[in-house]
């Protein structure tokens, strides 16, 4: 199991199997599987468990060695000055990793006792961290920090160094006039100053130089100036669908529809043609979960890329949040409930899953998860199959609705009684985590035992549908030098209602990105009308032969896959040979024999007559745009490369027929550009701009 913290030994493998060689010591595996095989409720499967001797005794939280994730003076004051040594090493990423958690760990200045003899290390991490955005050519975040360092009391005999870093910042940035006014303000707190009066008389003169640069600079004729642009700035625009959405699933585009066939389940389907590049889907998690190693750089709430986040919890030491925004509704909705026990979530070793399944949850009010029992018991959501299960009350289908997230599907009929048994102790850790918190305190004593068992059997049916379901949430990490080999990366995880519904190809259909946590679908081929609009659930058949897809498909997603390129036997690209491509007939799609020099060949199958030579000569047309536009993606003018790139994808979709090595090649150029287009972060040491 793939841990959710880092740590030396994994501390749910060790308990499981210490539970499990206790049932075998007393004799009752054979008993107690037998009848744990008998249940046919998450509910019941966890109420069993926690009858158990065994598992009261041995399935329990780990005690954290991590001061509990609190806040700590001590353990600000080591971070910020590991962070120093860093500085002074010149690795500045890891200088600004350790003063951001110093900013985290810091107490709040309202639970610190400052005394002459104590420093306020809070205003200290945000100045030294000033320091470093400075050599990160990170202007504007360099004088929030120093900003956010005067507010919380920065020593007035260092404060000379502060408004001489905003001065210089604001002089690079073009504003000239702030520049003047910060090195006049570097002059005036020169007085509080401990500096010698040779030292301080030498600042004076550099000062007053600095200041007549901002005079002069000022009494010249203003000159338009380009905005300095930070080098990690990217703005992300959401995409809108261009038609409207589907009036019952909301996040879906009108294009798309819910269909349902026996045996297939739901899938998603094209209402009318579509061509590469659409929006199919623009959705909010209904919850997701930041993974502990993007903690300092990016908001624990909406997973933004935050390379100085300066807001904090204000009781852990653990998280941090791009504004205000995030950290009020992350502390009053599921943090509130993680904050005391995320350190022994994170210590106990569960993958992220089953953090997902407690953030789920924790998001979702008690209050509200016991009506949704009563409403179910009551049958106002009918077990009615088809396409429209998961669909509220009034018929429409929300990313918001805790109904469609407990309608995905769980396959616990197709799981052995080992695989429930061990999900059922995680369910019971997790419910170990939430009677931890406050999670239960509106909860009488007298159904307390009934309520928790209900709870651990929703997360036991998370546990198994999460697998399936759930998605990585990506982030794209641009190398400016390098646009081909630049990669994405695993940020966390959501369960998205509407973007589980996609059905997996080896030859996908479209692809997905993230603008912070919410997910967008577009289209990477042409798709028509009625025809299934498929995902790709991680194996493509381009660069995994078939056995080796199908191995990956099975033990988690429960299917063996039937796609195109599974039932055609495709090559991978590097066994594909590089040549002219199969053409496809206009009239039925399969593939027409005969030279492209051909002015009419007859389809075999349809004897529709082609004209072989004008489709070359609307490919090779095609094809010198697509090439062109690929030299612009290699220099990062993504919206200039684009178009001709989705044109060139629709030209090839028309005239061949699939495999073909530049169809191929074209596709993730695309799927490039829509990375870029996205959550991306511009790695330190590339050009500036885009």
């Amino acid at each position: 199991m793939l841990g959710f913290g880092k740590m030396d030994e994994n501390y749910f493998e060790i308990m499981f199997e210490k539970l499990c060689s206790a049932l075998k010591t007393e004799g009752e595996v054979e008993r107690l599987s037998e009848q744990f095989r008998k249940l046919t409720s998450d509910c019941d499967r966890v109420n069993y468990l926690t009858k158990l001797k065994s598992v009261a005794e041995i399935v329990q939280l780990p005690e954290c060695s991590r001061s509990d994730g609190k806040k700590s003076l001590q353990k600000s004051f080591q971070l910020r000055s590991d962070g120093n040594k860093f500085f002074k090493a010149k690795n500045f990423t890891a200088a600004l990793q350790n003063y951001t958690k110093s900013l985290a760990a810091s107490p709040l200045p309202s639970n610190l006792e400052i005394t002459t003899t104590t420093e306020n290390s809070l205003s200290l991490a945000f100045a030294n961290r000033s320091a470093v955005l400075v050599h990160l050519n990170e202007q504007q975040l360099a004088i929030n920090d120093v900003e956010n360092s005067f507010s919380l009391g920065y020593p007035k005999d260092l404060a000379y160094k502060l408004h001489d870093r905003k001065a210089r910042c604001l002089f690079t940035m073009g504003d000239k006039s702030s520049a003047k006014q910060s090195f006049q303000d570097t002059l005036d707190s020169l007085e509080n100053s401990q500096l010698d009066e040779k030292s301080r008389q030498k600042w004076r003169n550099d000062i007053e130089k600095e200041i007549a640069k901002c005079e002069n600079c000022l009494a010249k004729p203003r000159e338009k100036q380009q905005p300095v642009v930070p080098p990690s700035k990217r703005d992300s625009v959401l995409p809108t669908f261009s038609c409207g959405n589907n009036p019952i699933f909301l996040s879906l585009s009108s294009a798309c529809d819910v269909k349902y066939e026996p045996g297939r389940g739901r899938f998603i389907a094209a209402s009318r043609d579509i061509l590469p590049g659409e929006v199919l889907l623009v959705e909010k998690p209904y919850a997701a979960i930041v993974l502990a190693e993007h903690y300092t750089n990016h908001c624990y709430h909406c997973f933004l890329y935050t390379l100085a986040p300066s807001f904090v919890c204000p009781a852990c030491s653990l998280v941090l949040y791009c504004s205000e925004k995030c950290q009020v509704l992350s502390q009053d909705t599921y943090h509130k409930f993680e904050c005391p026990i995320l350190a022994a979530v994170q210590e106990s070793g569960v993958d992220r899953f089953a953090y997902l399944a407690l953030r789920t949850l924790a998001s979702t009010p008690i209050s509200r998860l016991l009506d949704y029992r009563k409403a179910v018991e009551c049958g106002q959501y009918p077990a009615k199959g088809g396409s429209f299960v998961g669909c509220n009350q009034f018929g429409i289908y929300t990313a918001d609705n805790y109904h469609a997230i407990c309608s995905l599907v769980t396959h616990a009929g197709d799981r052995n009684v080992h695989d429930l048994f061990r999900r059922g102790v995680i369910a019971i850790l997790l419910l170990r985590c939430l009677q931890q918190s406050d999670y239960f305190a509106s909860v009488g004593p007298d159904e307390l035992s009934d309520v928790q068992s209900y709870i651990g059997g929703l997360l036991l049916s998370h546990l198994q549908s999460f697998p399936c379901n759930a998605h990585e949430v990506s982030e794209f990490a641009l190398d400016e030098n390098s646009v081909a080999k630049s990669l994405p990366h695993e940020l966390g995880a959501g369960i998205y209602a509407t973007l589980s519904l996609f059905n997996h190809s080896c030859d996908p259909a479209a692809s997905r990105n993230f603008y912070a946590d919410v997910c967008v679908v577009r289209a990477i081929k042409s798709v028509r009308s009625g025809c299934e609009v498929s995902d790709n659930y991680g194996a493509v058949f381009a660069v995994q032969p078939r056995a080796e897809r199908l191995d990956k498909l099975q033990p988690q997603y429960f299917f063996d896959c039937s796609c195109e390129a599974c039932i055609n036997g495709w090559p991978t690209l590097s066994e594909l040979k590089s040549g002219p491509p199969r053409w496809r007939c206009s009239g039925c799609d399969t593939p027409v024999h005969g030279s492209a020099s051909d002015a009419a060949v007859l389809c075999s199958n349809c004897g529709l007559q082609q004209d072989l030579s004008q489709n070359l000569k609307e490919l090779v047309k095609s094809d010198k745009k697509y090439r062109r536009a690929f030299g612009r993606l290699l220099n990062c003018e993504v919206t200039e490369a684009l178009p001709d790139l989705l044109n060139h994808l629709a030209t090839m979709d028309r005239l061949i027929c699939l495999p073909w090595m530049d169809y191929s090649c074209c596709q993730e150029a695309v799927k490039q550009c829509f990375s870029i287009m996205a959550n991306c972060y511009v790695k330190f040491g590339g050009k500036r701009g885009f």
